[in-house]
């Protein structure tokens, strides 16, 4: 029973918004958002905790990881309704080539249940939401085409320009021997996502994303309507951070998603050779669940630590004198980057990120866009810990000034406001 797709709904109906300031509201996440521990889950967690507080919620979303299936009751507890089943591996490998041969966008078809669509078709027939909320476009696949969704305002928090990011690996150089066959799909995916990106802008009341960045690739790449830029929080730890011990660099990520696989590829392989011809005992240390063959391998190398999954990333920050995160492909706003500047390591990364985080480089982290360039930071960082120190204290700084989650709750709660 447990393997079986996963469905738990309250009975009780929804109250009518007119007996008080509360929407009805119908929300669609592609990824079961507890606990929020990874970059998609944690955004998903707060829209749905902000939504909960002040709205009744049906939620309608996928459980992919059978730990999650032990969250369950986490969840049930703030909504109105629950829809959340289970994708069980062969039937949504199955499914997902099926859809991708007739068309769809192969990452569209890897979140789909036929008893999530069937949800969201109750839902709209029969409990008639005041707005639709979606987080990531996957979901919005379950609304077009349903006659019960006509006149009911959609919300979508794209997050970042999904079919950009399909782009840049199509473009990257980064793909080994089979890299052809990669790039002519990933190009491919790119255009099956941005079509979807065209409907979305066409249909919805309001579009969001991470950060202004991302809001004008959309209104020059898809289409040129209204964006709101909204970017996530970062929690800052209330303890200070503990010495760091010895020449430490740091990777913290999900090791399986295909930017962090590179980005730590590139360090360990490129970068930290150049950064030991003047730091010998330097070392980079890889933090985070999943990591591929590829990632594991990194192991073999000298000063390269492969931690994989731990409980708590904060003492692998707290020992390290650099965050070294060279993200080659760089959508929206970096929740590692955000949690390494939250917990006061300086950080070293692309300009791209930087960038995105309307950060000032050599100010609140230092950039580069190549080896040599990332490896010299680097390096300077660790030989002068008086520097690595003060860039870690401006950092935390300046997340803590403008990366919070009260300002993400208040900019969501308004745009669903303003749509509803």
């Amino acid at each position: 029973m447990r393997w079986s797709p996963l469905v738990r709904a309250s009975s009780a109906p929804w109250h009518s918004a007119a007996e008080g300031a509360s929407l009805r509201v119908l929300l669609l996440v592609h990824r079961f958002p507890y606990p929020p521990d990874k970059g998609d889950k944690i955004r998903a967690w707060h829209v749905l905790e902000a939504l909960a507080r002040d709205h009744d919620v049906e939620l309608v979303t996928h459980i992919d990881d059978p730990a999650d299936l032990d969250h369950v009751e986490a969840i049930r507890a703030r909504v109105r309704r629950l829809h959340a089943p289970f994708l069980a591996p062969f039937a949504r490998r199955v499914r997902a080539i099926v859809r991708f041969l007739a068309g769809d966008a192969l990452s569209f078809a890897w979140f789909e249940h036929p008893s999530a669509r069937r949800a969201v078709a109750d839902a709209l027939k029969h409990r008639r939401p005041d707005v639709i909320v979606s987080v990531s476009a996957q979901p919005l696949g379950y609304v077009f085409g349903i006659p019960e969704a006509e006149g009911i305002p959609i919300v979508a928090d794209l997050v970042d320009v999904d079919s950009e990011k399909w782009a840049d690996y199509s473009r990257s150089t980064a793909w080994g021997g089979a890299g052809a066959f990669r790039r002519r799909f990933m190009d491919l995916e790119s255009r099956r996502v941005r079509a979807m990106e065209r409907r979305i802008a066409e249909t919805a009341a309001r579009v969001i994303v991470t950060t202004h960045r991302e809001a004008s690739l959309f209104r020059t790449k898809v289409a040129s309507v209204p964006v709101a830029a909204i970017p996530n929080g970062v929690v800052i730890p209330d303890r200070p951070r503990s010495a760091p011990e010895g020449h430490v660099m740091v990777f913290v990520g999900t090791m399986d998603y295909t930017a962090n696989e590179d980005a730590a590829c590139w360090a360990a392989e490129d970068i930290l050779p150049r950064v030991r011809r003047s730091v010998p005992d330097a070392e980079f240390h890889v933090v985070g669940r999943n990591p591929t063959a590829r990632v594991r391998n990194l192991a073999e190398l000298p000063g390269v630590v492969v931690a994989g999954a731990v409980p708590s990333i904060e003492p692998h920050l707290g020992r390290a004198s650099v965050a070294l995160l060279p993200l080659r492909v760089a959508r929206g706003v970096q929740n590692k980057v955000l949690e390494a500047m939250a917990s006061g390591v300086a950080v070293v990364t692309t300009t791209e990120v930087g960038e995105s985080l309307g950060a000032v480089n050599g100010r609140d982290l230092v950039v580069g866009d190549t080896a040599a360039e990332l490896a010299t930071a680097a390096e300077r960082l660790l030989l002068d810990p008086a520097e690595a120190t003060e860039l870690g204290r401006r950092g935390r700084a300046f997340v803590s000034e403008h990366f919070r989650w009260d300002s993400f709750d208040s900019a969501l709660l308004d745009c669903v406001k303003g749509a509803g």
